[in-house]
C-alpha cells in the first residue's frame, strides 16, 4: 500500500499526496484523516493535525495540539551538533537519565514500540505537567486502557533541550521489572527519535541524536552502509 509505505519510510510529502487525495475522495472516513493527522503532527503543524484527529474521534488528542497555539513543538536547543546519551543498562529495554522541566534526573526507558514520549501519573503531579483528556490505549496482548494526554516544558537529554512537547500519560511505574528494578518515570517513544537523527548504539552502551540539517540524512546513511549498521526510518 503507497501510504502505509510512505509513512514507514518518513517520506511525508507523498504520504501528504496520498491521504489529501483519500480525505478529499471519502471525506467522512476517519482512517485516512487520522493518518493525514499524523503525516501533520510529524511535520510540526499542529493546528492542521488538531482538525483531522478531531474527525477521526479523537478530540482529547485535539485538544492537547490546540494547546500549543502559541509555542514551537519540539523546539531543539543546545549547541551540539551530537548528544550523546549512556545508558544505565541495555537488557532488556535501554534506560537512560533525563530531566523533565528542568527538575532533577529521573530514569526514562527506551520503547520503539512507543509512539509518544509517555510519564508517570504520579510523577506528572511533581514536574507540573499540563494535563488534558483521555483517548483509549491499546498495549501488550490487546489489552485497552485510559490514556491520558498532556504536555511538558522542557525534556532535556545530555546536552540537549527539546522543549514544548506533547506526552501520554499513563503509570509507567509498574515497568520497573524493565529497569531491574529501578523506578521508571517515563518512557522514550519514537515521536521523539524522528526530530533527529537518532541511533541506538548498543555496543557502546548510548543513545546518540544528531541534529537533521541539510544532507545530514544521506551523510549518516553512507556512514551507516560503511559501518555496517542497521537504518530504520523513524
Amino acid at each position: 500500500m503507497p501510504v502505509a509505505t510512505a509513512l514507514l519510510g518518513n517520506r511525508l510529502d507523498e504520504a501528504r499526496r496520498w491521504l489529501g487525495r483519500a480525505v478529499e475522495i471519502e471525506p467522512g472516513e476517519k482512517e485516512p484523516a487520522a493518518l493525514l493527522a499524523e503525516v501533520h503532527y510529524r511535520c510540526g503543524e499542529f493546528r492542521q493535525a488538531a482538525s483531522l484527529f478531531r474527525a477521526a474521534g479523537a478530540e482529547a488528542v485535539a485538544e492537547n495540539l490546540e494547546s500549543f497555539k502559541t509555542s514551537v513543538p519540539y523546539a531543539i536547543e543546545g549547541e551540539a551538533r551530537a548528544t550523546r546519551v549512556k545508558f544505565i543498562h541495555t537488557d532488556p529495554l535501554p534506560l537512560v537519565a533525563v530531566r523533565v522541566n528542568g527538575g532533577e534526573e529521573v530514569n526514562f526507558i527506551i520503547d520503539t514500540g512507543a509512539a509518544e514520549v509517555c510519564i508517570d501519573t504520579e510523577f506528572t503531579g511533581q514536574v507540573g505537567a499540563a494535563r488534558s483528556g483521555s483517548v483509549s490505549g491499546t498495549f501488550g496482548g490487546g489489552q485497552r486502557a485510559a490514556v491520558e494526554q498532556g504536555r511538558i516544558d522542557s525534556l532535556t537529554l545530555g546536552d540537549s533541550v527539546v522543549r514544548n512537547l506533547p506526552v501520554q500519560i499513563l503509570n509507567t511505574r509498574r515497568f520497573d521489572v524493565a529497569a531491574r528494578g529501578r523506578r521508571v518515570d517515563g518512557i522514550l517513544g519514537t515521536r521523539l527519535f524522528y526530530r533527529f537523527l537518532t541511533t541506538l548504539d548498543y555496543p557502546a552502551g548510548e543513545l546518540v541524536l544528531r541534529r537533521k540539517a541539510a544532507g545530514s540524512l544521506k551523510r549518516f546513511e553512507r556512514q551507516a552502509r560503511t559501518e555496517k549498521q542497521v537504518v530504520v526510518p523513524f
